[in-house]
């Protein structure tokens, strides 16, 4: 009998209610996690399903998303004030058994309050609430995890006796099964890396950094240059060390930006968490921008290494993608190291040509990542920004800039953007046509080239005109914020976007 019972608004929370169920059920087995869509088989009552299941439940997740107070019927009303309401049900019947129930806030939801709720559901607003971002999606379902463990008990199912355990806000969390969580998601990433390197291998030149294939020992001795010596800054035997953390994960300052090949690597932060008697975890976030690579380059576990003592140890995870000229990307990167390190390095570059390091200390972890600002985006924003400008043959026009909430802030990142300008491409000279893709658009935020997540990819016959939307994500804290149009690799304008409108 099902054990986890995971209520969701269709509508507002699926694919995230999905996501968490993949996470239960890999912990706890598939026939302790119960979700309508994948247990209930085709001809059973729909009502009567979810009641037996909700009888025999300890643990109920209510996953609450960004419309899931506001979702409305066809005819315009509430789905909440109805009595006959699915999810109501779950949640009343659940609230008046003896089961753990726990409001989970996806999709930057805020917590209901009491008198936005019908009566029997106002005791929800009293119960505790657990958030998971997106953008630190791992760390709140392993704290949402070990909450749930510890409602059913360590050793449930026959599992060997824990070693040492975790503490994560007052709970205790197991070891999990690591050959699942390791060898699933790299068989994942060396089919995804195939597939990317097969793809641009006829794109990258030699002047890109491109990927070169990892030797066979995972420590490789630390260069600098082409080949060159070990850093002069590298750690010796007698580094300093730190005294092991214990706690919440901890945050690490911005430390130093460095030009390696065809690209600038930046540290804006990191988080470090430690279990006692094994090695920390540490989780660097990494901007990567592409200044030199006409034909892009490839990032990947092979771009980073963290330098202990002199001996260069690779990630556990990190980006995979392909990086398109004068763009830049950021991502985390994960290191399982000594748990008495301090004074390291982080080695970046094309390991087989131009590498150089960036010293992190790591006995400044400071706060830690429970403390975290409140957002400051939640309705849409439009704004009147407009201009035509004629760049390469191609009129490019704008009317109009619309911002989104896309992701609540978690330290060392600011909270997120989407950022949709309506635009309008003519073709004025080009008579063989000219091809309208992302390349056309650049967003330099703060001095920082974004490409677009979405924009068209289009032919545009000559003289004919193409009505888009491109959309980009940034960083909500963004001062300068200027839209460049036109070839890179030709003729560009830039736009300077006024946003003050929007605060």
């Amino acid at each position: 009998m099902p054990e986890v019972f995971i209520s969701y608004r269709r509508e507002d929370s699926s694919g995230h209610a999905g996501r968490i169920f993949d996470c239960m059920r890999e912990r706890f087995g598939d026939e302790s996690v119960f979700m309508d869509v994948t247990d209930i088989e085709p001809g059973v009552d729909f009502t009567q399903a979810l009641d037996t299941a909700l009888s025999a439940c300890r643990v109920v997740l209510v996953v609450i998303g960004s419309q899931w107070l506001t979702s409305t019927d066809p005819a315009g009303r509430r789905r909440l004030d109805d009595p006959a309401d699915h999810l109501r049900l779950e949640i009343v019947g659940a609230l008046a058994r003896d089961a753990h129930v726990i409001p989970v806030l996806v999709r930057g939801a805020l917590m209901p309050r009491e008198q936005d709720l019908p009566g029997d559901l106002q005791p929800l607003a009293r119960r505790q609430a657990h958030e998971i971002s997106d953008s630190r999606w791992a760390f709140d379902t392993d704290q949402l995890l070990a909450i749930v463990e510890r409602d059913l008990g360590a050793g449930r199912r026959g599992d060997p006796p824990a070693p040492a355990t975790q503490a994560i806000s007052g709970v205790t969390r197991p070891p999990r099964r690591y050959w699942i969580r390791i060898l699933v998601p790299a068989a994942v990433l060396v089919a995804l890396f195939g597939l990317v390197f097969a793809f641009q291998a006829s794109m990258v030149d030699e002047s890109s950094g491109g990927f070169r294939p990892p030797p066979a020992s995972a420590s490789r001795p630390v260069t600098s240059g082409a080949g060159g010596p070990a850093p002069s800054q590298a750690p010796s035997p007698a580094a300093p060390r730190r005294e092991p953390l214990g706690g919440l994960p901890a945050r690490l300052p911005a430390s130093g930006e460095v030009r390696a090949g065809s690209a600038r690597y930046k540290v804006l932060g990191g988080l470090m968490n430690v279990e006692p008697g094994r090695p920390q975890t540490v989780r660097f976030l990494v901007r990567i921008t592409n200044v030199a690579a006409a034909n892009g380059f490839i990032v990947s576990l092979d771009s980073f290494r963290l330098v202990v003592d002199g001996e260069a140890m690779p990630p556990t995870e990190g980006p995979l993608l392909a990086l398109s000229m004068q763009s830049a990307h950021e991502g985390w990167v994960v290191f399982r190291a000594p748990v008495d390190a301090g004074a390291v390095l982080l080695q970046v570059g094309d390991f087989r040509k131009e590498t150089a390091t960036i010293p992190i200390d790591l006995r400044l972890a400071g706060a830690d990542v429970s403390d975290k600002p409140a957002p400051a985006w939640r309705s849409p924003v439009e704004v009147a920004a407009r201009f035509e400008k004629p760049v390469g043959g191609l009129s490019f026009k704008l009317d109009g800039v619309r911002l989104e909430h896309f992701a609540d802030a978690v330290p060392p990142q600011p909270e997120k953007l989407e950022v949709t300008f309506k635009m309008s491409v003519e073709n004025l000279n080009h008579r063989n046509g000219a091809v309208v893709g992302a390349d056309l658009f650049r967003l330099l935020v703060d001095g920082v080239p974004l490409a677009p997540t979405r924009a068209p990819i289009e032919l545009l016959v000559w003289q004919a005109s193409l009505d888009t939307d491109v959309v980009f994500v940034m960083p909500g804290t963004a001062v300068s914020v200027i839209l460049q149009i036109g070839n890179l690799n030709a003729q560009t304008a830039k736009m300077p976007i006024d946003l003050s409108a929007a605060h």
